[in-house]
């Protein structure tokens, strides 16, 4: 019997912080994903630009 009620109480006291870890996880491994769409634009008016030295004349 009191196996059960520890186990319950373990249960009941790790759920709601392993609930927030995994939800956390889930919404990094979602924003890293999203990132590299973010610049895909980017990248690509990079690609189709005509090349310009980084210093000197222009």
């Amino acid at each position: 019997m009191y196996l059960f009620v520890f186990v319950g109480l373990a249960w009941l006291l790790t759920a709601p912080a392993m609930a927030v870890l995994t939800g956390k996880i889930i919404s990094a491994a979602d924003r890293r994903a999203r990132s590299g769409a973010a610049f895909a634009a980017f990248g690509a008016d990079l690609r189709q630009a005509a090349p310009r030295p980084a210093a000197g004349r222009r």
